[in-house]
């Protein structure tokens, strides 16, 4: 008998191993949150060879970023374990992340030296000293902005403006409401009529995101306070480059597993 075109196609389509069911998101979530962790813990270690600082500066902005790094590492853990459950208390360690990262690094590479003195003796965050009137405390967008300017004038590796102001404020409000237990906690615990954190996938997928990216952030801030010498330096940031790049395109994969959209470097 002749073979038609449909039939043929009809046989194909029955001897094809069928297509992979669709993808539990709570196991693609997990799966992201254990390679996040892993990831972070590599640039820690990344971080570690490039050494510390030898001066009360670098070593004030060190101190802050390290504490970043391991509020990131906190953020991938809690959603590894449980990225239903544990995704909103992830999102609130997301604000002190950036608290960290804004005030090392603003102490690093802006502070003049009153107000790093003031940091440390005060206490009262990072503030501007007017010659009269009393302190103010700078905010995390005027922080930010200050920030984009000097990094990328630093000669550190930043091409491009980093975006970072325009991040903290688009985030900075829903950040605070999870902290502070505001309007959007009760958005996100109310499911149905249950009361438990209703996070989508895709808002805990860009959390894990966002941590490893931040976590980044901090090896050319700590690059240059570090008294290593260049070769070693370069050969610790090598090693943080793979883990971010293995990081970035196994995260699209499960982004595009999803459903969403791919993030990209």
């Amino acid at each position: 008998m002749k073979k038609t075109p449909l039939a043929a196609a009809t046989k194909r389509a029955m001897t094809r191993p069928p297509p992979p069911p669709p993808q539990d998101p709570l196991v693609v979530l997990k799966l992201d949150g254990e390679h996040a962790r892993a990831t972070i813990e590599s640039l820690i270690d990344a971080m570690a060879d490039i050494g510390r600082a030898n001066d009360t500066r670098g070593y004030t902005c060190l101190i802050l970023l390290r504490g970043a790094c391991d509020v990131a590492r906190a953020q991938a853990h809690l959603i590894a374990s449980d990225p239903r459950d544990m995704a909103g208390a992830a999102g609130a360690l997301h604000r002190s992340q950036l608290d960290h990262i804004l005030r090392g690094a603003y102490l690093g590479m802006v502070a003049s030296e009153e107000q790093l003195e003031d940091f440390l003796t005060h206490d009262e965050g990072v503030r501007t000293l007017p010659p009269t009137g009393k302190p103010q405390r700078i905010g995390p967008i005027a922080m930010a902005t200050d920030l984009d300017k000097a990094l990328l004038g630093a000669n550190i590796g930043f091409k491009e403006p980093l975006g970072l102001a325009d991040a903290v404020e688009k985030s900075w409000d829903t950040l605070c409401g999870l902290v502070h237990g505001g309007a959007r906690i009760q958005e996100l615990y109310q499911s149905g009529g249950a009361i438990g954190c209703n996070a989508s996938p895709e808002a805990v997928m860009a959390t894990l995101h966002n941590a490893v990216h931040l976590t980044c952030l901090a090896i050319p801030v700590m690059w240059r306070f570090s008294g290593q010498d260049n070769g070693a330096k370069t050969a610790a940031a090598d090693r943080a480059i793979v883990a971010m790049r293995d990081y970035q395109a196994a995260h699209d994969k499960r982004l595009a597993r999803l459903g969403y959209p791919v993030s990209g470097l």
